[in-house]
């Protein structure tokens, strides 16, 4: 048969079961309540042979998380499909191909969801084979896994968070712009050393060398004492000038550097290393050798020099006087976008500048070409390289004849330089911003640095003042004044070199930083004849300074909210390194393992205690990780602090900027009691199973004999006799069917609490006598000896007197049941302080030891085939011990295989000020003919009721359906109507509010007739407009109660 052809008659055989479910679900809805109130998800059946099947529970579930009403699943069994993402209907349809096959299945996909979205929905089915092994029935549930997977997702977002900040500061030490190296131990060996590093010393490899082996050069020059004093004392040390010699490349050199040891302590506070850092001054210092032939340079070199040339590495440009570009490098038209020609003649905002910024821009050009002075500013832009902060300056350039004739401008993208500060460890570690060496300002003072003779360069100082007026006033703010001064005192006696940072006025009108250095030029007599200097705005190190202190603190709480993450979530997460050994581990595995962080990093798993076994397995699960790129899972026990437990793992790598395998990071789940749920889920479902093949057979027992006695009626029409025994027999069987049905919603309703207890003062004498009643009709058939011995004083309890008889009389039926004939059966009990002990004690077979746990559990069977056939569907110990912990007592059993059994019921006693609750009786109403409509789609039902009902004695019309029951009312206008509920064109509920919407529709008294019996269906009849609800089968007698109680009632 074809695939089509195959998924045609599965289809049909889904559709069929479905449409039979759309019936009352009776005993399919009641064995599938509990469990799926159990586990939280939606449960259903399809039986392939008969009627059993349930998908209500499933369309209810899928109505609150989808929206899509009861009504369109049931008129088109694929409609739930048009819920389904689009993307996932092939995943959904996987059950086609199950159940073709035969196997169970377990999908994922989404839904719609009633408020907007998307839900995940995992699906599962599972068949149940019948004899021949082929499947007979199928099984199923659906969840809504949709927090599940989002928490999943919000950890791997965590971890990946916490990956990306680890490999950030390990960039920004690597790439630092000063020169860093971290030793450890006293021997100082070598740790770790950035970029910068390995520049300064030429290229040397000295990872894991001590200092004094991989520098011998440097032997003699002090330093290597200098850092046993740091590791001893534990004070740093800064250097300034300070001059080395090493060996590079072209032999040994000489370098200028301002550096600094800072101790590295543990986690105990003892030193346990020292921190290298620093600056290479070299080409600084040369720099400034070279400053004087700079400014010997032509004008016209330093024009063009100054405007253009010297901003070649970032955007370069110029505006003619009307402010319109003639210029644009090649980053600047990437950056834009276009060509050269496309550029020329157009101003900011014909470029598409912003309107704000390109008058803003555009205001800036003209004021270069008013004023003369350079502007320098910085504004965020956004273009296709995303959202970036730009510093720029527009400088005039000047004619021959010293007019403005054009704007030359340069912009460079800070974006990056403004994130690479970074803390690294510890707040107190010293860091240094790097400065250009090219001077930004050159100067000449007088031998006294009364009169400033020259200022050159860059003018982003503020202009002086009127002829005449003194730099210092000119330039420098009052309160820094008497530091300048002082600093200047010091050089001009000393004659030596002036070097001071120090505030001063900037030409934008605000106040920034310096930092200046002159040199005395001598004379040939040896005088000084004046000082040449050189001052170069260092007000954007200082503000960023500023900023680093607070990015250490950011960075410091970044570490701290990480760790915090780490350490407290239940997960254990972990790093392996490439070697295997673990470089990282949460608080939570070191519990785990009962070691330190000390104890536990660098050691592999075998060194950690791991079976050897699990080790290797996890050493070739790394190797994989390694080499595939790929994550892997896994599931294995372990037996650490918390004992012995099972454990889900995935292994993903950890990639670094090369694409390279860095490191393993890993997290484990502790899955332990999820899989004792499933555990007990498939204990669960192996009891359903068999509960349904028991309450097959005790369905079936009572029904043989009633279908013998409707054929000893229909051939003994001639023999009362006969006919009565056959009727009472009859009774009796359908009364014990009856008591099953209730034993399984007895269970149902204290399962949900729902049960409601008609509490009294009654005695256990009392108690008893109706127990015994009830169970002495299976004593006598057994031929057992019953014997009680109660208390000769009443003992009072506050109890339902019905619920309680139910306990002891279930007892002593089972004890009828699993007893040999002839045994014997004994009820005793006994007063304890404020409680009764009451037992009942047998000489029957016996309950295993291995069955004693789990005696009172729903569905629970003793598994021996002698007892099978003693009947029972498992619920009757489960319904004793619900009833009895409702009245405040305790079960419990004692026995053993071949010894009889003991059970024990503990009750708490009422105290003698306890009233009797007062129950009216209600009001008897004399009979009487009344017309009567029954309303029912079973015709056999509907008639035999009606003919019961005529031969009463009253006028009786019946309906088969809603419509036909409205017609009928209208024409018939009965004073009591008989309506059951599930009925086909229109339901009992609906016909009923019909009926009660006419102008006569209000005098009918209208009784529910329903299989289903749980409060919240008697509240939706009696919302519906019913008088009464009663449960299907019904007693002649119960109906004739009800109907005189409401037809009094309403007078």
């Amino acid at each position: 048969m074809s695939q089509a052809a195959d998924g045609e008659s599965v289809g049909r055989g889904v559709a069929a079961a479905v449409a039979r479910s759309g019936d009352p679900p009776g005993r399919n809805e009641e064995r599938f309540r509990a469990l799926a109130a159990v586990i939280g998800q939606a449960v259903w059946s399809w039986d392939l042979e008969g009627d059993g099947s349930d998908f209500d529970t499933l369309r209810r579930w899928w109505e609150d998380l989808t929206g899509q009403p009861v009504e369109e699943q049931r008129a088109d069994v694929e409609a739930w499909l048009r819920m389904v993402h689009p993307d996932d209907l092939a995943t959904a349809e996987t059950w086609l191909r199950s159940f073709r096959s035969g196997t169970a299945y377990e999908i994922e996909y989404r839904v719609r969801a009633r408020r907007g979205g998307w839900r995940h929905v995992r699906s599962r089915g599972v068949p149940i084979p019948g004899a021949d092994g082929a499947a007979r029935e199928w099984v199923g549930t659906l969840e809504d896994v949709t927090e599940q997977r989002n928490a999943a997702a919000e950890r791997d977002r965590l971890l990946a968070e916490a990956e990306a900040e680890r490999r950030r500061l390990e960039e920004v030490f690597r790439h630092a712009p000063s020169f860093m190296a971290v030793l450890r131990g006293p021997g100082h060996v070598f740790e770790r050393v950035n970029d910068r590093y390995v520049e300064l010393i030429g290229g040397r490899d000295v990872a894991g060398r001590p200092v004094r082996e991989a520098l011998p050069e440097i032997e003699g020059q002090g330093y290597f004492e200098l850092l046993d004093e740091v590791y001893r004392t534990g004070e740093p040390r800064a250097f300034v000038d300070a001059r080395v010699v090493i060996r590079r490349p072209e032999g040994l050199v000489e370098r200028t550097i301002e550096f600094v040891y800072q101790p590295i302590r543990d986690a105990a506070g003892a030193v346990s290393g020292v921190l290298v850092q620093g600056i290479d001054l070299t080409e600084r210092r040369e720099a400034e050798e070279a400053l004087s032939r700079v400014v010997a340079e032509s004008e016209r070199q330093r024009r063009m020099f100054d405007t253009a040339l010297s901003h070649t590495a970032d955007f370069v440009y110029t505006f003619d006087a009307a402010g319109r570009f003639t210029y644009a490098n090649k980053a600047l038209l990437d950056l834009w976008g276009k060509g050269l020609p496309e550029a020329l003649g157009r101003d900011f905002r014909e470029l598409g500048y912003p309107p704000e910024l390109a008058a803003r821009l555009q205001r800036q050009v003209r004021e270069v070409l008013e004023t003369g002075r350079p502007l320098r500013d910085d504004t965020p832009y956004t273009s296709q390289f995303g959202t970036r902060l730009y510093e720029y300056i527009f400088v005039p350039v000047f004619a021959a004849d010293g007019s403005v004739e054009a704007v030359a401008g340069s912009t460079r993208d800070v974006t990056d330089r403004t994130r690479d500060a970074e803390a690294l460890r510890g707040s107190e570690q010293r860091y240094r911003a790097l400065v250009t060496a090219t001077s930004d300002s050159v100067y000449r003072m007088s031998p006294d640095w009364s009169e400033l003779r020259q200022l050159a360069g860059r003018a982003f100082l503020a202009e002086a003042g009127g002829p005449g007026r003194p730099w210092i006033e000119a330039y420098v703010p009052p309160d820094e004044r008497p530091r300048v001064l002082e600093a200047v005192a010091a050089a001009v006696a000393s004659r030596g070199v002036f070097e001071l940072e120090h505030r001063v006025y900037r030409a934008d009108g605000g106040v920034g930083w310096i930092f200046s250095r002159a040199v005395p030029i001598l004379g040939d007599g040896g005088e000084v004849v004046e000082w040449f200097g050189t001052a170069s705005d260092v007000t954007r190190r200082k503000r960023a300074e500023e900023g680093l202190a607070r990015v250490v603190e950011e960075a410091g709480r970044r570490k701290r909210l990480y760790e915090t993450i780490l350490s407290n979530t239940p997960d254990l997460v972990y790093v392996f390194g490439l070697d295997h050994r673990f470089v990282y581990a949460n608080d939570v595995l070191l519990r785990m393992w009962g070691r330190t962080w000390d104890e536990a990093i660098g050691r592999n798993c075998l060194e950690l205690g791991y079976e050897p076994w699990h080790a290797a397995m996890h050493d070739r699960e790394i190797e994989q990780v390694v080499a595939t790129k790929r994550p892997i899972r896994g599931e294995v026990p372990f037996s650490g602090t918390f004992g012995r437990r099972i454990y889900d793992y995935i292994f993903v790598p950890i990639l670094g900027a090369d694409g390279e395998v860095e490191g393993v990071a890993g997290t484990t789940r502790d899955v332990t009691e999820r899989k004792e749920a499933e555990e007990a889920l498939r204990e669960a479902d192996r009891k359903k199973g068999d509960f349904i093949a028991l309450l097959a057979h005790e369905l079936r027992n009572p029904l043989a004999p009633i279908r013998n006695g409707l054929q000893v009626i229909r051939i003994s029409a001639g023999d009362p006799a006969a006919v009565e025994a056959a009727r009472a027999m009859m009774d009796r069987q359908l009364t014990h069917m009856v008591r099953l049905v209730d034993d399984l919603l007895d269970v149902s309703r204290i399962g949900r609490s729902k049960m409601e207890l008609r509490r009294a003062r009654v005695t256990l004498a009392e108690v008893v006598r109706h127990a015994v009643e009830a169970a002495a009709p299976a004593i006598r058939e057994a031929g057992h000896e019953l014997t009680v011995a109660l208390p000769p004083e009443p003992v009072f309890l506050d109890a339902d007197l019905t619920r309680l008889a139910q306990v002891f009389s279930n007892l002593l039926t089972n004890s009828a049941k699993y007893t040999p004939g002839g045994g014997t059966i004994r009820v005793s009990a006994a007063r304890s302080g404020g409680e009764v002990v009451a037992s009942v004690r047998d000489s029957g077979i016996g309950i295993p030891a291995s069955a004693l746990p789990k005696i009172f559990d729903m569905f629970s069977q003793v598994d021996r085939p002698a007892e099978r056939t003693a009947g029972g569907l498992g619920i009757g110990l489960a319904l004793v011990k619900g009833l009895v912990e409702m009245h405040g007592g305790s079960v419990s059993a004692e026995s053993a295989e071949g010894r009889g059994s003991t059970f024990t019921v503990r009750l708490p006693v009422a105290g003698p000020e306890a009233e009797a609750a007062a129950v009216g009786a209600p009001a008897a109403v004399a009979g009487g003919r009344l017309r009567v409509l029954v309303v029912d789609d079973n015709r056999d039902g509907a008639l035999s009721m009606a003919e019961m009902l005529r031969l009463l004695g009253h006028e009786v019309a019946t309906a088969h359906d809603g419509l036909e029951a409205v017609a009928a009312a209208a024409a018939f206008r009965p004073e009591v109507i008989l309506m059951d509920v599930g009925m086909p064109r229109l339901n009992g509920l609906d016909a009923t509010r019909r009926i009660r919407e006419q102008p006569w529709g209000r005098s009918p008294t209208i009784i529910a007739l329903t299989g289903w019996g749980h409060d919240n269906d008697r509240a939706r009849t009696r919302d519906a407009g019913c008088d009464g609800h009663l449960v299907k089968p019904v007693e002649l007698a119960d109906l004739q109660e009800l109907v005189r109680e409401l037809r009094g009632r309403g007078g």
